[in-house]
């Protein structure tokens, strides 16, 4: 029985090890990668060494977000940056396009006029709220936590998965 304990913390650290590792995206990321990593490593009874990666300018793309293939030279992240403020209509328009479930298509990514106040994106599409943000869930990862509801009571709450 203590070698099975001994192979599963094994196996865990080195499932931590291989999570700390692993080649994440933009470095902007990086505040919430190591709140996920203290989390991981406060349940790890022998101390595991983080090693962060920055990727920096070889972040693959295509990888992290396979809608870049659309996009003309998208190689790089400083590509994909520039592209997304250089033409934000197309940029925006793929990943609605390819991220979201609609109703009824958008007919125009956006309207916009700051002069006048008026800021409108995806003019003509409807979307189903439950149906991108819960059904999708639902077939994925059903007893994966949905919501967890904080009560008034301090230290209550409630834990409500997609199923």
């Amino acid at each position: 029985m203590q070698s099975l304990t001994m192979a599963a913390n094994l196996t865990s650290r080195l499932l931590l090890q291989q999570l700390l590792t692993k080649q994440q995206g933009p470095a902007r990321i990086c505040p919430w990668r190591r709140l996920g990593v203290r989390y991981c490593a406060s349940y790890q009874k022998q101390k595991v060494q983080p090693s962060y990666h920055n990727p920096g300018t070889q972040w693959d793309v295509h990888s992290y977000m396979p809608e870049s293939t659309a996009l003309p030279n998208v190689q790089t992240f400083q590509d994909l940056l520039q592209f997304s403020n250089k033409d934000p209509e197309t940029f925006w328009g793929v990943l609605a396009r390819e991220r979201l479930t609609w109703v009824k298509p958008h007919e125009t990514v956006k309207d916009c006029d700051f002069s006048e106040g008026r800021v409108k994106w995806f003019l003509g599409g409807q979307l189903n709220v439950s149906v991108n943000c819960l059904d999708k869930h639902v077939h994925q990862c059903p007893e994966r936590v949905a919501l967890i509801w904080e009560r008034d009571e301090p230290g209550t709450h409630v834990k409500i998965t997609y199923r």
